[in-house]
């Protein structure tokens, strides 16, 4: 048996962090590959909600609908809602100028969004991961320019639909 076949895909009670320890060190390390963990079936419909809020600028919102669907997802693949939240919270935070709060969760989006491309249940996350890393970069400088920040192109979130054939 596999470290990841002995690993459950719903964390018990106290037990969330250390399981998500695990899952995320199999992801790093290569255990699964993108297309192995891929959901099935159509995406929830919680998504084209969230990316319509993200795209519109309201990234607390955003957060909030895709809540929903990570707390209903198993691992591994909850990583990937737990990327698109980090992503959202820390959009949230550099439009309130939130400097530590949007490095941290920009941060943790980089940090998750690799683990799922170049796409993942239909999410473009190369150009997501691509966008967090712009801003990323821009979060970096000492000071920040907050309005050279608002005037950058805000990042989307794009869906690709699948058409059954």
């Amino acid at each position: 048996m596999t470290m990841t076949e002995a690993l459950p895909r719903y964390a018990n009670k106290g037990q969330r962090r250390k399981l998500e320890a695990q899952w995320l060190a199999a992801l790093e390390n290569g255990v699964y590959h993108p297309a192995s963990i891929q959901p099935q079936g159509a995406a929830p419909p919680q998504l084209f909600d969230a990316v319509r809020l993200f795209n519109a600028g309201l990234y607390w919102e955003c957060h909030e609908v895709l809540e929903e669907v990570w707390l209903d997802t198993p691992y591994p693949q909850r990583f990937f809602w737990s990327a698109l939240i980090k992503l959202a919270v820390g959009m949230h935070h550099a439009a309130r100028r939130n400097t530590h709060g949007a490095r941290v969760k920009i941060g943790d989006a980089v940090r998750l969004l690799p683990l799922f491309q170049p796409n993942f249940a239909g999410v473009d996350t190369a150009a997501a991961l691509s966008d967090a890393l712009r801003l990323q970069q821009a979060l970096r400088a000492q000071p920040i320019d907050w309005s050279a920040i608002a005037n950058m192109c805000q990042p989307v979130i794009i869906v690709q639909l699948q058409c059954e054939g």
